[in-house]
């Protein structure tokens, strides 16, 4: 294992991740950050979606804030893997919080937090995996302050969302897709984060030959007054 400097591989992570996804970019400034202890902020975040749709429910107001919180970790996580190549101490990510939304991120300066380098895909994988599950435990005790969201409800998001993004990262590179690695590669990414292999999402091509991702939990959108069904959603009347 090798430990590089920040501004490199920060430079590069800032690279792919606009390439790749949309309001995800690094930010210097917020009126409000979201962060380890940030309990007020995502209070906040909470009471924004359950005053903005009512009528949706609390599943739905624990789910779209739930997800909020945690797309970023897991983009940069897979980003940080696949593209930079190098291991990020995710414990010092910061979100900006703005108006029910949480996109931009900075990484707090500290000296002694560097970049980690492995001999091995695998080794690096479980690295970045470590960390990502380690903020999200954090995120999750820290949002269980204001929302009584289960943890098993909260990791089948984290899991559902790691393969949206995976299939997300893989539709922005142009390149041809092969689903069975994947998905393949989405199981050991189950393993390296500790969650249940059984049931998870998988993928499947739309009537327009698009490929989806086939969701293990709902978001509640169609609890919405204008909601609707997400593609691939469980929920969905079959």
């Amino acid at each position: 294992m090798t430990v590089n400097s920040d501004k490199h591989y920060n430079q590069m992570l800032q690279q792919f991740a606009v390439a790749a996804f949309e309001f995800l970019s690094p930010v210097d400034s917020a009126e409000q950050w979201v962060r380890e202890g940030s309990v007020d902020s995502m209070g906040e975040l909470y009471q924004f979606w359950q005053l903005q749709h009512p009528e949706a429910g609390k599943i739905y107001w624990q789910s779209r804030s739930w997800s909020m919180l945690a797309w970023q970790p897991i983009s940069l996580a897979l980003i940080a893997c696949y593209q930079v190549q190098a291991s990020p101490d995710l414990s010092r990510l910061s979100q900006r919080y703005h108006l029910g939304n949480v996109f931009g991120y900075r990484f707090e300066a500290n000296e002694l937090a560097l970049w980690q380098q492995f001999e091995s895909a695998t080794l690096l994988r479980k690295s970045i995996a470590q960390s990502l599950r380690v903020l999200l435990d954090q995120l999750l005790k820290d949002f269980s302050q204001v929302a009584r969201i289960s943890p098993s409800t909260a990791y089948r998001n984290i899991a559902d969302g790691v393969l949206d993004m995976m299939l997300r990262g893989a539709k922005a590179s142009h390149q041809v897709i092969k689903p069975e690695l994947v998905e393949h590669e989405f199981q050991h990414w189950l393993q390296d984060l500790a969650l249940p292999l059984e049931p998870r999402a998988t993928l499947f091509e739309d009537p327009q030959g698009s490929l989806q991702v086939a969701r293990v939990s709902c978001c509640m959108d169609y609890k919405k007054q204008q909601g609707s069904y997400c593609v691939g959603c469980p929920c969905e009347p079959k």
